[in-house]
């Protein structure tokens, strides 16, 4: 019987960004709610849904690239990480600005 599989360095990276962008989206969640419970605004609660469907995409994203990287290596992997770079610089922005 074969041990368990490894995953790469790259897959793990991918993993580690998407669950950073969750907890990002988490903060900007709980703030928009804070602010959304003051406001009563319609575009408060529009950017509600839109933080609570990024948060569950960087979820569902964790859990399938675990699943991935058992298939596929770096040549997948490599490119999945340049997005997830940048998917994270933006919530990060949003956070950032969202702060301010």
């Amino acid at each position: 019987e074969a041990g368990p599989e490894l995953i790469g360095p790259f897959w793990l990276a991918n993993i580690g960004l998407v669950l950073l962008s969750a907890a990002l989206m988490a903060i900007l969640l709980f703030t928009y709610i804070r602010n959304f419970h003051r406001l009563r605004s319609k575009f408060v609660m529009g950017l509600m849904v839109f933080a609570f469907l990024f948060f569950a995409e960087n979820l569902v994203a964790a859990y399938m690239y675990v699943d991935l990287a058992r298939a596929y290596g770096p040549p997948v992997a490599a490119p999945l990480l340049v997005i997830n770079v940048i998917g994270l610089l933006g919530f990060g922005t949003l956070l950032w600005t969202t702060m301010r």
